[in-house]
């Protein structure tokens, strides 16, 4: 159940424009998320890097949408817009 609070918050909320709408979810939503781990930035920057040599060596390949969605998805053609 939602507190009477909550209510008279949301009411305001919904009388926003909708570019300030998504600029409140996205600051509520980040509210929950808690402190960002510290080193998860860098640990991501080194895998990015790690990443991008195993494609420069020639360690791995890259393929395109559609092979993906044949070895991954099961799809053997694109799906219909």
């Amino acid at each position: 159940m939602v507190d009477r609070e909550a209510e008279r918050v949301l009411a305001r909320a919904l009388q926003l424009a909708p570019a300030q709408q998504e600029s409140l979810a996205r600051w509520l939503i980040e509210s929950l998320d808690g402190d960002p781990d510290p080193g998860a930035e860098k640990a991501w920057e080194a895998e990015l890097d790690r990443r991008l040599a195993d494609l420069d060596s020639g360690r791995v390949q890259a393929i395109g949408i559609e092979e993906f969605r044949k070895r991954f998805l099961g799809e053997t053609r694109p799906p219909a817009c």
